[in-house]
């Protein structure tokens, strides 16, 4: 769990850019990375619309713990994630940030309150690793969103967002064990590198990470970890980088959760 301290500027932008990355991101770069991440929605769109959104947006690139945006901040415009773990918070009933996603490279985020006309941000984004992110301005989402086809393309994504926000609603209903392989799992998706049985994941994770994420106490989840590591389908390393035995993981899905991992999807 997370509590933002960050003082807001009124005078200051939210954004906080970080000096280049030694590998400079170039709109090229960003687009060629859009088309084959492991994300349904960029690659299915007509050229032209993709090399709209990519002539109308810009790259920023972040350090480690800047402030993408907040909840309650102005909703002006849409991202992509290119780089990094950029990760999401909802605000909990004491004010407190409760960390419920990690959004990675391919992973699209903004589009419900442009869409749905609401002035303000849902969600608190901040970059836990060094990032870049594609950002696409309101007026230009709203600029694309004016032809047919552009809506067309946008209200698809608002449906992929809605889908995947369903299926983590209904994801609370599940027992924690179950919560917890499709939490891993979707880190995978999103951050893992695989090989044979196994994934490394290539962010760091706490066990504090890990209990916010499935929604139990840190002591259930230090448990279930411990069992979890003697029984090989976990190795939880000191660097925060884990190695997670995938197939195991999946071993404890259902039919439509295993469809669902296998597919291209959001991220």
């Amino acid at each position: 769990m997370f509590i933002s301290t960050i003082e807001r500027d009124p005078k200051a932008t939210h954004i906080h850019e970080a000096r280049k990355a030694p590998e400079k991101w170039t709109k090229e770069r960003a687009e060629q990375l859009l088309r084959i991440a492991d994300n349904c929605w960029f690659q299915s769109l007509p050229s032209s619309i993709q090399r709209s959104i990519i002539e109308r947006s810009r790259i920023i690139t972040l350090r480690r713990n800047a402030l993408l945006c907040r909840a309650d901040d102005p909703a002006d415009g849409l991202y992509a994630v290119l780089e990094g773990d950029i990760r999401a918070y909802a605000r909990g009933e004491d004010g407190e940030a409760i960390f419920y996603r990690s959004l990675g490279p391919g992973a699209w985020t903004g589009i419900t309150p442009i869409l749905n006309r609401s002035p303000k941000r849902l969600t608190t984004l901040r970059a836990h690793s060094q990032a870049a992110v594609l950002f696409l301005p309101r007026a230009e989402v709203e600029a694309i969103a004016a032809d047919r086809d552009g809506l067309a393309a946008l209200v698809d994504l608002l449906c992929i967002v809605n889908r995947d926000t369903a299926r983590m609603a209904m994801d609370g209903r599940s027992d924690a064990t179950v919560r917890t392989a499709r939490s891993l799992l979707r880190l995978v998706k999103a951050h893992g590198r695989r090989s044979d049985d196994y994934a490394e994941l290539e962010i760091r994770l706490s066990q504090a990470d890990l209990a916010s994420l499935v929604g139990v106490s840190r002591q259930y989840m230090n448990e279930l970890i411990a069992r979890w590591e003697k029984d090989a389908i976990l190795q939880w390393r000191s660097s925060g980088r884990h190695l997670v035995n995938w197939r195991a993981l999946c071993a404890m899905l259902s039919p439509a959760d295993m469809e669902w991992f296998q597919r291209p999807g959001w991220v």
